[in-house]
């Protein structure tokens, strides 16, 4: 078993396709539709005040019911330093076939201010 880094996730064995990636483009709730296994989701420029959250959807047709969806955040562009401008933590919501809720809470005393760059694989 190999474990590699690709950037955005680290990966367990070979990589079957591309990373591939996709970008909000009007609002921090804007859903985002990518159908990959795994791919980096860039997110629209936020403010999330202390202790908020903000959810969008994520489309993907290879999320079906009872599967797992991994999120990591690869980078907050425009974080000076983590602990000074909020602390994201993400996490899934209501997995159904095609799609999930992605949500992003901020768990830091100060508001999160910037562009947060996820990672995310799909685990069947």
């Amino acid at each position: 078993m190999t474990v590699s880094g690709n950037g955005a996730m680290g990966y367990i064995g070979k990589r079957r396709s591309p990373l591939r990636a996709v970008t909000q483009i009007t609002s921090v709730t804007t859903g985002v539709t990518i159908n990959a296994e795994e791919g980096v989701i860039n997110c629209f420029t936020q403010t999330i005040l202390t202790s908020a959250t903000t959810v969008f959807t994520l489309t993907n047709s290879h999320i079906k019911v009872g599967c797992a969806v991994l999120l990591s955040v690869v980078d907050v562009v425009g974080d000076a330093l983590v602990g000074t401008n909020g602390l994201p933590v993400v996490m899934t919501q209501v997995i159904a076939d095609g799609s999930c809720k992605v949500v992003i809470f901020n768990a830091d005393a100060a508001s999160l201010v910037g562009v947060i760059v996820l990672g995310f694989k799909v685990i069947r």
